[in-house]
């Protein structure tokens, strides 16, 4: 599964980076939008793990984009905020998949993460049809 980390806290970044590639599966990471944006159009992804501050704005919108230009890839949203408080990202930001707040569990994550893996080889082009929200 091709993964794409868009991360600005370095040492997460890092972290994140490395429990990916642990769980077997390929690694892009960037640490703004701009960036994240430059690798959604050189890649497919099947996953993207997003944070929602980041220097260049807020991934409400990024997230958008990568859920239209790439509908199969699934989106794990990490935040510090309160963002989203009651799973209103299914109207604001119909894109994501799944809300972790910070610190989100290393466990909870990779389970988010095996769980991508399966329903992409499972359902390939219906990804999209079960979003949820975990708090």
């Amino acid at each position: 599964m091709k993964c794409l980390i868009v991360e600005d806290d370095c040492n997460l970044q890092m972290t994140l980076h490395e429990l990916v590639e642990e769980l077997g599966h390929d690694v892009t990471a960037a640490g703004t939008l701009a960036e994240g944006r430059k690798a959604l159009q050189k890649s497919k992804f099947d996953l993207l793990i997003l944070d929602y501050q980041l220097p260049d704005g807020t991934s409400d919108e990024f997230s958008s984009i990568a859920a239209v230009t790439q509908p199969n890839c699934r989106i794990i949203l990490l935040t510090g905020s309160s963002v989203f408080p009651a799973g209103e990202n299914a109207h604001l930001a119909p894109g994501i998949d799944w809300i972790l707040r910070k610190p989100a569990s290393l466990a909870d994550l990779a389970a988010l993460i095996d769980y991508a893996a399966l329903d992409a080889v499972s359902h390939p082009t219906s990804a999209r049809a079960s979003s949820q929200a975990f708090y």
